[in-house]
């Protein structure tokens, strides 16, 4: 498992024990729901290539995948 998701598994697990047991039913059958719907099906996976974008940054200014991908990898 990737470091990035051991560190979102913690922060996950953390965050449910401090949540009430009803808060914890609805988040959980909501993520089932997500997942039973088929949307993660379109989700890429890692090594997969991104898909070109272009996302509009908090400076008004248009932020390319391009410019992104020439800093370094994307996760």
């Amino acid at each position: 498992m990737s470091k990035l998701q051991d560190t979102l598994d913690r922060m996950k697990a953390a965050s449910l024990a401090k949540m009430p047991d009803q808060a914890k039913a609805v988040m959980t059958a909501a993520e089932q729901a997500l997942r039973d719907s088929g949307i993660m099906d379109g989700i890429p996976q890692a090594g997969e290539p991104l898909p070109a974008f272009a996302l509009a940054g908090a400076d008004g200014r248009t932020l390319r995948y391009e410019e992104v991908l020439g800093r370094g990898p994307l996760i």
